[in-house]
């Protein structure tokens, strides 16, 4: 199909051509309806080491594991499997064995008991359990293996007195005039207050079973007459206790002016300690500057001893005397009896043949003396400078006067031109200068103008 306005562009003399249409089909096989901007969520170092570790029953969550169930009185059926290895006989006498109560289980309320039963059966269909069928028992354990930050008070199992105690137990609790063990009298002892004892909580469970046995000893209350007595006893006995727990506050107190007093002590010490070691300190700065000093002065006492040297050894030379003759004929090491050689001849010797004058060079005649001065430089006999006149010199006095002259002249003449220019200055220095077409204006002095 041609364009609509292809005549307008023939008659203006235009010439239309098919384009070149391109086509380019995409080779991305994403479905338009998913978000190109979309990046997963990349996994760091720190995600994992967020992360939680897998469930370990043997590693860091063991502690986890040791729990008593929720119902302490009922306990999971064996599987069937186990049920069906089991010899014949072996559930009958396990059964046998098995009391009605654990003696490790805490014993259960008979409202506890029916609360359990009917939970239990709504679960399970009001289905009947009896605890003696179970085969298993779970019981608390406790386990050494924990961190020190997650440590705690140790754990305590929980104790159940029987109900018909031994007779090693009644002898001991009539001994110890307490029902139970005693070790039960002794709860308010716990992990960091009190416990592991020391001579302290010794001398306090002594003092708890003494006053038990005051305590059985005392009258009974039904008896009147002896009530007075009860009361007197139990007013000394607190008495008592009172004086001993005020020896005990004045022992703590003792002890504690004592661990005052080591502190101080310890803290004086401490602080002289200080004190020396700066004291030292600065001992050992003065003592380092003093010795500073004193190497300086030795070194400039032993500089100023070898200069003295070294000029005390001059003036020995300067001031030596001559040996005479007598002198080195005296001395058997002078150069007379041994003289020295100087590039192989003796240099004090007069050498063979040959005659050193003298005497003084003596012209006879005027030939000879003109001879002597030819011989001599022309700097040395005849002298080009000419000495000036004292007269062409001036005094001081009379410089200053000629220049004072001088002077006076000068201005003099300034003056004189001043009053031949309108008795206003003149050049370009005195008194100030003039405009050039003010100075010829000499009848109107006050129509000049300063430049």
């Amino acid at each position: 199909m041609l364009p609509w306005h292809l005549p307008l562009l023939q008659a203006e003399g235009w010439k239309w051509c098919r384009p070149n249409w391109t086509r380019f089909k995409g080779g991305d096989r994403l479905p338009a309806h998913v978000d190109r901007s979309y990046r997963p969520h990349a996994t760091t170092m720190q995600d994992l080491r967020w992360k939680s570790e897998d469930c370990q029953v043997t590693g860091s969550n063991r502690h986890m594991y040791f729990r008593r169930p929720v119902f302490g009185g009922i306990t999971a059926q064996q599987p069937a499997e186990v049920q069906q290895r089991a010899p014949v006989g072996a559930a009958q006498q396990q059964q046998q064995q098995l009391p009605d109560q654990h003696p490790y289980q805490q014993p259960q309320t008979e409202a506890a008991q029916e609360g359990h039963g009917s939970q239990l059966g709504n679960e399970n269909g009001d289905q009947s359990c009896d605890p003696g069928d179970a085969t298993t028992n779970a019981i608390g354990t406790q386990t050494d293996m924990r961190e020190s930050e997650a440590q705690t008070l140790p754990w305590q199992p929980e104790c159940i007195l029987p109900s018909e105690p031994s007779a090693k137990q009644r002898h001991l609790s009539t001994k110890r005039h307490c029902q139970g063990p005693e070790v039960l009298q002794l709860q308010g002892l716990t992990f960091g207050g009190g416990l592991p004892a020391g001579l302290q909580e010794v001398d306090h469970i002594d003092k708890l079973r003494a006053k038990r046995a005051f305590e059985s000893a005392l009258p009974p209350l039904n008896c009147l007459e002896l009530l007075p007595l009860r009361l007197k006893k139990i007013e000394g006995w607190e008495t008592k206790e009172w004086e001993e727990r005020e020896e005990e506050i004045m022992g703590l107190q003792e002890e504690r002016l004592r661990l005052l007093d080591q502190a101080i002590a310890c803290r004086e010490q401490a602080q002289d300690e200080r004190v020396l070691e700066k004291l030292e300190e600065r001992k050992s700065l003065a003592m380092e500057k003093l010795h500073q000093r004193l190497a300086g002065l030795q070194k400039r006492r032993n500089a100023v001893l070898r200069h003295l040297t070294t000029s005390r050894k001059k003036a020995a030379q300067r001031g030596k005397p001559a040996r005479t003759w007598v002198q080195k004929y005296a001395d058997s090491g002078s150069n007379i009896y041994a003289p020295l050689q100087r590039e192989g001849r003796f240099p004090h010797s007069r050498p063979k043949g040959q005659e050193i004058a003298t005497e003084a060079f003596q012209p006879q005649d005027l030939k000879r003396l003109g001879d002597l001065e030819k011989s001599m430089a022309g700097a040395l006999t005849f002298v080009a400078s000419k000495a000036r006149s004292k007269a062409d010199r001036l005094a001081a006095k009379e410089k200053k006067r000629k220049a004072l002259l001088e002077r006076l002249e000068s201005i003099y003449q300034r003056l004189e031109t001043a009053k031949d220019t309108a008795g206003r200055g003149s050049d370009e220095a005195w008194p100030c200068p003039l405009l050039e077409a003010d100075a010829n204006k000499r009848s109107n002095k006050g129509g000049l103008k300063y430049a």
